[in-house]
């Protein structure tokens, strides 16, 4: 329960730290840009052959999926990315808590970066 608060503790605290940096790196999608990756089809494949093959054929052949993982894709990808982001902000602030104020010297303080231990070595 305790770590579940921690969690809790920092997703709060991150949040309201990273509204501003949202607004000012509003840019353009890293993973496309809306809707469905079209260019994961193969059509060189009929759809009522092997749909599965047509929607996702070219995807398949191009990407690896990591040893350490039974699958993979956008979703694994924007985790990945949420973490790595998640943990440079608490690093960047337990390097400095003093220099901190409020729910930023918090996280700085009670939330050392070794929370993320399991999140680090799955995504390493």
């Amino acid at each position: 329960m305790r770590t579940f608060l921690k969690i809790a503790l920092a997703g709060v605290a991150l949040g309201a730290l990273s509204l501003p940096a949202l607004a000012q790196t509003a840019g353009k999608p890293e993973l496309g840009s809306f809707g469905v990756d079209l260019s994961g089809r193969d059509l060189s494949v009929k759809p009522g052959d092997d749909f599965n093959l047509y929607a996702n054929g070219v995807w398949m052949k191009n990407t690896k999926i990591p040893d350490d993982r039974a699958s993979y894709g956008a979703f694994v990808a924007l985790r990945e990315k949420s973490e790595k982001n998640v943990r440079a902000i608490i690093e960047e602030l337990a390097a400095k808590p003093d220099a901190q104020t409020g729910d930023a010297r918090k996280v700085g303080t009670f939330m050392p970066p070794s929370w993320m231990k399991r999140a680090s070595s799955s995504s390493a």
